[in-house]
């Protein structure tokens, strides 16, 4: 890996400009993570001597080849992007003159491999077919689906099991991420999905479309179980939303602001009447509409903020009492 490193500044250097140390890190590859599609998707490595300060640096091989960018660091362990994978996205930047967002289906979902049978149960499935996505340990099961996304558009609901894409099956996440992320924005993609409440699969072609958030993949986050959570934040009250641009939100009949995704039903969010599709154009006065607002959006806990709301293309304003943090009263299963 080569890439800066700390290092103090020489004695004699210039006092003017940048004073940078290039270093080498040597490091084995333990494993490659191949995409659907079979190339190689991610390159996974070893090193005694690894931090955050080598991401972003250069992958070679022994004979100077460039394999990557290493993108993730965790304890003597890290990934690497592969050179084949920069490329396509920066072939995909030039060709646009801007920046691409990521193809969007707007669901949620997690593995069946890594769900119990109880839990595949209560959502819906009868005992015999939820023993058969169990044994067979194959597809994504919903858990949510943005209202307005292709995935509602097209039908899609809590408790569906997408089985394959494009003919593959999906084994976990990865899989799924990485068949999406092989399709262009308004692409279209066929998915094989198994439902609770019919006997067979259905074949639904559906066009994906760019992402309403730049950094939707990291602002939908669970506010259950979360490892850490802001105070005064929307997902301390039970609240996910994603942030839409004002031509998003013109076609709800809004300035833009924050789509609600999911509301916890044990909420005081949920009780005061806000619900998934929701668009919340500001909340005590705060335009959200702009992207720009301060944080924390909520005031301290006990106290009452105004959310303007709008639905169907009405507005409302609805009260909603902040509590110290939705993580310690409910659970989400």
């Amino acid at each position: 890996m080569i890439g800066p490193q700390p290092a103090p500044r020489a004695e004699g250097a210039a006092k003017t400009g940048i004073y940078v140390r290039v270093g080498q890190t040597d490091a084995v590859v333990t494993g490659l993570s191949k995409s659907p599609s079979g190339g190689i998707a991610r390159i996974k490595i070893k090193a005694a001597k690894l931090s955050a300060a080598n991401i972003g640096g250069i992958a070679v091989n022994d004979a100077g080849e460039t394999l990557g960018i290493l993108d993730a660091v965790e304890g003597h362990e890290a990934t690497i992007v592969p050179i084949a994978s920069v490329r396509s996205a920066v072939k995909r930047v030039m060709d646009r003159q801007a920046s691409v967002p990521r193809p969007w289906l707007g669901i949620r979902g997690e593995s069946i491999g890594a769900m119990s049978l109880e839990k595949i149960l209560g959502v819906g499935w009868e005992m015999a077919r939820a023993k058969e996505l169990c044994e067979n340990q194959n597809g994504i099961l919903l858990t949510s689906v943005v209202p307005g996304s292709p995935a509602a558009l097209n039908q899609l609901k809590p408790g569906d099991v997408i089985l394959s894409v494009n003919n593959a099956q999906i084994k976990n996440g990865d899989e799924f991420s990485w068949m999406l992320q092989e399709v262009a924005p308004g692409g279209s993609v066929q998915f094989t999905v198994a439902r609770p409440d019919k006997a067979v699969t259905e074949a639904l072609q559906i066009e994906l479309r760019e992402s309403p958030d730049p950094l939707f993949g990291r602002r939908v986050s669970s506010a259950f179980g979360f490892r850490h959570v802001e105070p005064g934040s929307l997902i301390s009250q039970g609240i996910e939303a994603i942030a839409i641009k004002p031509k998003v939100g013109m076609r709800m009949g809004a300035s833009g602001g924050l789509l609600v995704v999911y509301v916890h039903p044990a909420a005081a969010a949920h009780k005061a009447g806000l619900r998934p599709g929701d668009v919340i154009e500001a909340i005590d006065g705060q335009n959200l509409s702009t992207g720009q607002y301060q944080k924390p959006l909520l005031k301290q806990p006990g106290t009452s903020s105004a959310f303007t709301v709008i639905r169907n293309k009405q507005k409302m304003v609805l009260t909603i009492t902040t509590v110290k943090d939705v993580n310690t009263v409910h659970s989400r299963q």
